[in-house]
């Protein structure tokens, strides 16, 4: 959050509208909340305010996979908790598409960035801190979600005040690629003022 603030305020930008999505979601929390005097609003995507056991366990999992699997068997199981069910029946070709992009990468996530990145995850705590978050805010999960469920955007709802929920239908964790259309919709009408808090 610390470097986010600071980048906002290298770039010259007095207040910024700030997205950010899973683990960006959770950074975008902090900035909020640690800055608010820079944050115009906030729309968070398929985050939490923190992981639950189920979610920590299945982070402990990964790690054993990391350790265990080749790289193209570490894609293809961790694609089945982010891409739905309907995509990998519907455009398995996509699907196909990010697996093959993510192993091309010539700059892949290090070990050390990647135990980085779980750690900060399961230490991840802002429950309590919610209702200090002031600005316009948006929550947007999608229905299928099966790494962060819905039920972690109503945890986040009920807590910030003023906070709209909206669900995309037909897509996972990463319904911004699924359901792209529809997640850059919804950031638009959000940024138009046309979606209003809702408690659903």
């Amino acid at each position: 959050a610390d470097d986010t603030a600071g980048l906002i305020a290298a770039l010259g930008i007095e207040r910024a509208h700030v997205v950010g999505v899973s683990m960006g979601g959770m950074i975008a929390q902090e900035l909020a909340l640690a800055y608010p005097g820079r944050v115009r609003s906030l729309h968070l995507g398929c985050t939490t305010a923190r992981p639950d056991t189920h979610m920590k366990a299945l982070l402990s999992a990964w790690r054993d996979m990391r350790a265990a699997l080749t790289p193209d068997a570490l894609v293809r199981a961790l694609m089945l908790w982010l891409f739905s069910y309907r995509t990998y029946d519907e455009r398995p070709e996509f699907v196909e598409a990010v697996i093959q992009t993510a192993l091309a990468n010539p700059f892949p996530q290090s070990l050390t960035g990647f135990l980085g990145q779980t750690a900060a995850i399961e230490h991840h705590e802002t429950l309590a801190r919610l209702p200090g978050i002031h600005c316009p805010t948006l929550v947007s999960v999608a229905e299928d979600d099966i790494l962060v469920p819905p039920r972690f955007s109503r945890a986040l709802v009920a807590r910030i005040p003023g906070a709209a929920l909206r669900a995309v239908v037909g897509a996972g964790h990463v319904y911004f690629w699924e359901q792209a259309d529809a997640f850059n919709a919804l950031c638009l009408d959000f940024l138009a003022g046309k979606i209003t808090p809702s408690r659903a």
